[in-house]
């Protein structure tokens, strides 16, 4: 009888053991932070949807924190998605703050906005009747969107698309 309360006890250390390491797992991956995409992702994707990408680093220097800055276009909608990399992950909060209080509108009954911010990850994003505007930063780097409320969508979905 005392083998079998052994065994039993033995099984279960076990298991507890694994569960243990199972959920130390799930919580270090919960605490990674969103993966940056290059210029180049951005390029890639946004040309292979059809949009046009412009470099605008120069026509953006009036900040000598960013690195790089492109436009891409779509020329049929007019959409316009909007890439920066900034030299270092605390210029680009501020970058992204700057970008907040300017676009910042108080709610009311036919607007809303989100704030979130997690680890190396912040969005903004506010909604009204006629417009949606969307920015998010990942370390270093932001992709801004500001459309007509109607192309609120292909916007979620370019930022879903990148993890922002």
């Amino acid at each position: 009888m005392k083998k079998s309360y052994k065994k039993i006890i033995v099984v279960f250390i076990i298991l507890l053991i694994i569960l243990s390491l199972i959920v130390i797992i799930a919580l270090i991956n919960l605490n990674k932070g969103k993966k940056v995409i290059s210029d180049s992702d951005f390029i890639n994707y946004m040309e292979e949807h059809g949009y046009e990408v412009n470099d605008v680093t120069n026509k953006s220097k009036k900040n000598d924190d960013l690195v790089k800055s492109y436009t891409a276009i779509d020329n049929k909608t007019n959409l316009q998605v909007t890439y920066h990399e900034l030299s270092d992950e605390k210029r680009a909060k501020t970058f992204y703050d700057n970008y907040i209080s300017i676009f910042f509108v108080p709610t009311d009954k036919s607007s809303s906005n989100e704030n979130i911010n997690k680890n190396n990850y912040s969005k903004y994003i506010l909604s009204t009747n006629d417009k949606y505007i969307c920015i998010s930063r990942v370390d270093n780097t932001i992709i801004y969107a500001q459309v007509e409320s109607k192309d609120k969508d292909t916007i979620k979905t370019i930022f879903d698309d990148f993890s922002y």
